[in-house]
């Protein structure tokens, strides 16, 4: 703390300027903050609570007796503003905010990418252990967050934080406040865990039901313009936040048993794919179309190419329809099921017609097909 003549003039509030008179303000802020800072004595003054913002700033509350007449004040002193008298004769106290330590947290186009292209529970387990220093980069990374702290208290004001978040850049990181590193847990598991119809866990059950039923049961459960999608949403939002704090990435029974009332159940990403692979398998087929020319299929490259080294050895140049048939179903099923969406695009219809076929997408009315039962 420098000379109270080198702080710009304290903002007097309150009874201030009554109780003290102008000659003796700036001596008497300066007897406070002296005693504050632990400078020097002062029998006519208390020092009730100090709140050591950083190691050039704090914030006082307590009393001094001024011609015997006692006042209470609420002063923040340092080089940030100089002294602020924040309240005088007031029951004011300090207002403590819960602290927010540094921390690392993750690029956030690194988050995205994880969720993204389902690493996210494998991205979380790497950034834990890079913070506890067990990761790859050990303590030359993990130490960053309590340097950039330290500087932060000891050297306020002095621009050394830069350096740390340039070196976490280094490793596609920032330096933030551990509030913020929640909500970057909280996006990783919200990409772990998927919601899925309870049918799921009962594999006779399923392999007996309506796969556009199933499907269309479970497109409500994610929908949150009803009650029910609603209510997952929520129930799924406290699941993602407890998993977030504790990092315990499983629910519990009770977390289970309320998705079960609503009629969903909880799973990981690869049983979503599978459940959707299975039921979408049941919901197509691809019937020949009537009258259509086998001359009119499309051309082997591959037999062409064949042709011309031997004309007698390739007898046909044009594609197995079969073939074909049997490859656009594997196709399709990997395609719509690692997606969200339950609508054919065209491009599908098109290519079964260029080789005869017509594809077939059942409805609710169908009969499902049999199918062996799936383990999940």
């Amino acid at each position: 703390m420098g000379d109270a003549s080198e702080k710009p003039q304290a903002e007097f509030s309150g009874d201030f300027e009554k109780d003290v008179g102008a000659h003796l303000q700036d001596d008497v802020l300066q007897r406070i903050v002296e005693v504050a800072w632990g400078y020097a004595e002062d029998t006519e003054i208390s020092i009730d609570d100090v709140d050591q913002l950083n190691a050039l700033n704090i914030e006082i509350t307590g009393t001094i007796e001024i011609d015997g007449q006692e006042h209470s004040f609420h002063i923040k002193d340092g080089n940030n503003n100089g002294t602020e008298i924040l309240s005088w004769n007031e029951d004011a106290a300090i207002h403590r905010e819960p602290r927010d330590p540094l921390t690392l947290i993750p690029d956030g186009n690194a988050v995205s990418a994880a969720v993204r292209y389902e690493r996210a529970e494998d991205f979380l387990e790497t950034w834990e252990k890079d913070k506890a220093g067990t990761g790859e980069y050990g303590e030359a990374l993990s130490k960053l967050p309590s340097a950039q702290a330290y500087d932060s208290f000891f050297a306020p004001g002095t621009g050394a934080a830069k350096s740390y978040q340039d070196k976490a850049a280094e490793y596609e990181y920032q330096i933030g406040y551990e509030s913020d590193a929640f909500h970057v847990r909280k996006t990783l598991i919200g990409g772990i865990f998927k919601v899925m119809p309870v049918i799921c866990e009962n594999g006779s059950e399923l392999s007996v039901a309506n796969p556009a039923e199933v499907l269309a049961d479970w497109a409500d459960l994610k929908d949150t313009e009803t009650d029910t999608g609603r209510a997952i949403k929520s129930a799924m939002s406290a699941m993602v936040a407890r998993m977030a704090d504790d990092l315990v990435l499983h629910p519990t029974a009770e977390e289970a048993g309320a998705f079960r009332v609503l009629g969903a159940s909880l799973a990981r990403r690869p049983a979503e794919v599978a459940l959707r692979g299975l039921l979408w398998s049941r919901m197509i087929s691809f019937e020949p179309i009537e009258g259509f020319d086998p001359k009119e299929l499309p051309e082997n490259p591959i037999a062409e190419l064949f042709k011309v080294f031997d004309s007698e050895m390739v007898g046909s140049t044009k594609v197995n329809p079969v073939m074909e048939i049997t490859d656009l179903t594997e196709q399709f099923v990997s395609k719509i099921s690692r997606g969200s969406s339950d609508t054919v695009d065209q491009a599908w219809y098109d290519a079964a017609a260029r080789v005869g076929y017509q594809l077939v997408v059942r409805s609710a009315e169908h009969e499902p097909a049999p199918t062996e039962s799936m383990e999940m």
